[in-house]
């Protein structure tokens, strides 16, 4: 689980999502910073399904916040 919030901090470890592309609301950041797991009960409903280009984003993100090497060059 990744904090979706208004306030965007310009960390790496964000993933900028918007309305049109990714079906959110409105324009948010999933925060990548702070991820966390939780029981797949506790989810209620799916707000949207990123694509696989955003997908990759928070790929990125990940490896970025948890200081692990990614496997492909930073763009």
């Amino acid at each position: 689980m990744a904090v979706v919030t208004r306030r965007a901090r310009g960390l790496d470890a964000e993933v900028e999502l918007d309305s049109d592309e990714d079906g959110m609301p409105r324009p948010c950041v999933a925060n990548l910073d702070a991820i966390a797991t939780i029981e797949r009960r506790q989810l209620s409903r799916l707000i949207t399904a990123l694509g696989t280009a955003r997908m990759r984003q928070v790929e990125r993100a990940v490896h970025l916040a948890l200081g692990i090497d990614l496997p492909w060059p930073i763009t």
